[in-house]
């Protein structure tokens, strides 16, 4: 599977999966969850994990489907 990554480029994946970080808000100090893409990349040399936020991935994806 092919996908487009934030930079425009498009990478080879061998999975992909949409997780919740815990993320504290800088302004108020509160924990906020905020949802990613994590995807394994299959590069030339190696493989490696990559993580997007989920808006910014379905603006560069938007024929994909996450569930």
């Amino acid at each position: 599977m092919k996908i487009k990554d934030i930079n425009g480029k498009i990478r080879k994946i061998l999975s992909i999966k949409k997780i919740i970080h815990q993320i504290e808000d800088s302004r108020t100090g509160e924990t906020v969850n905020k949802e990613f893409i994590e995807v394994i990349i299959d590069g030339k040399m190696r493989q490696w994990k990559e993580w997007y936020p989920l808006d910014d991935f379905k603006k560069f994806n938007p024929d994909l489907t996450i569930i």
